[in-house]
C-alpha cells in the first residue's frame, strides 16, 4: 500500500513537471510570436532577444538573458562554459537564430 502511494506521488510529480514544461514552452512561443507580429522579420538577433525579455517582464515571468552555465562531462566540470540566450522561469532555455537563406 505504501509503495503504491509513493509511486502515485512520483507519477503526479512527473506529470506536474511535464505540464509546467509545456506551459513554459507555450509562453516562450507566445512571446516570440507577439514580438514577430509587431516587428516582422529582419531585425538582428540581439534586438529580438531584448524585446522578448521585455515581453516576459510585462507578463511577470522570470527571465534571465545571456546566462553562462558550467558544463560537466561524466561528473567533471570542464573549463569551458555554455552561454544560454534566455532562461525562462529558471527551467527552460531558448535561443535565437536567424533563418538560413535558401
Amino acid at each position: 500500500m505504501f509503495a503504491l502511494r509513493r509511486w502515485r506521488r512520483c507519477v503526479e510529480k512527473q506529470e506536474n513537471q511535464i505540464y509546467a514544461r509545456e506551459e513554459i514552452s507555450e509562453r516562450i512561443i507566445g512571446a516570440a510570436i507577439e514580438v514577430h507580429k509587431f516587428f516582422g522579420p529582419g531585425l538582428v538577433e540581439q534586438i529580438y532577444e531584448r524585446i522578448v525579455v521585455r515581453e516576459f517582464n510585462f507578463a511577470r515571468a522570470p527571465v534571465r538573458a545571456q546566462k553562462q552555465v558550467p558544463i560537466y562531462y561524466k561528473g567533471v566540470k570542464l573549463a569551458c562554459r555554455l552561454r544560454l540566450d534566455l532562461i525562462v522561469e529558471g527551467k527552460s532555455d531558448c535561443g535565437f537564430e536567424k533563418p538560413k537563406k535558401k
